[in-house]
């Protein structure tokens, strides 16, 4: 046994999923390979799944009847140069497949759920950036260490929560109770009491209307006239 040779361990990054398979022609313009034009081009229906063995990403298809091996597509670094989206549909993928002996064709993989396809592809973009970061193409976000934020022995904290804490509140002023007196409107003139030699008339006419009405009621009925013949009710 070899102890310098290290072990390569086989990582499932997808489990298998139901696709099938088409066979492709080139893309016909620069956007890319369009899912369409691969309608009535299948070539296989089994599962795919997605394992990371060593410092390479292994695209398996797996036949449903023996659990033999299809067709494989290693990535090394990046899937870009061996997985391309078509631009039409999110469940469909040309994916470069090679053989043991270097023989390489472009293949359409159709997903039957969208999910699953989302799977593959996130499972492709989960390895390439752990290989982009072990290689040093990209840095990796590590967060910082984490501060020790408790009490030293002596230490208080103070705590302030709006609206619970003390307010210190102004003295007011007491008041005497009962209402301001009012001051005169502005631009208004204060009337004076009238002079003391001006006579006043009030009292004169109260006694003139008194005695007016001391004279109607003091004096007597008028007495029936003989030609009006008779009571008040006669016309």
């Amino acid at each position: 046994m070899d102890f310098g040779e290290e072990e390569e361990y086989t990582i499932t990054l997808m489990t298998p999923r139901g696709c099938n398979a088409f066979q492709i022609p080139p893309p016909a313009t620069s956007r890319g390979h369009k899912a369409e034009d691969w309608r009535g081009k299948q070539i296989w229906k089994g599962q795919v799944q997605v394992i990371s063995k060593g410092n390479k990403c292994i695209i398996q298809l797996i036949n449903d009847e023996d659990k033999t091996i299809f067709a494989e597509s290693k990535i090394d670094t990046s899937y870009d140069q061996k997985v391309d989206r078509c631009y039409d549909s999110t469940r469909f993928f040309a994916v470069l497949i090679e053989n043991e002996h270097g023989q390489k064709a472009n293949i359409g993989l159709g997903f039957t759920d969208r999910n699953d396809a989302f799977d593959f592809i996130s499972s492709l973009d989960d390895f390439t950036k752990q290989q982009r970061i072990s290689k040093g193409i990209d840095k990796c976000e590590i967060n910082e260490l984490e501060k020790d934020f408790s009490l030293k022995s002596g230490e208080k904290m103070k705590i302030e929560i709006k609206g619970l804490t003390d307010k210190k509140t102004a003295p007011t002023k007491k008041s005497g109770g009962g209402l301001k007196k009012l001051g005169m409107p502005r631009g208004s003139k204060k009337l004076g009491s009238p002079p003391s030699g001006t006579p006043s008339s009030a009292p004169e006419e109260t006694e003139k209307d008194n005695k007016e009405l001391e004279d109607i009621f003091s004096s007597p009925a008028p007495a029936a006239s003989e030609e009006s013949g008779g009571g008040l009710l006669d016309f």
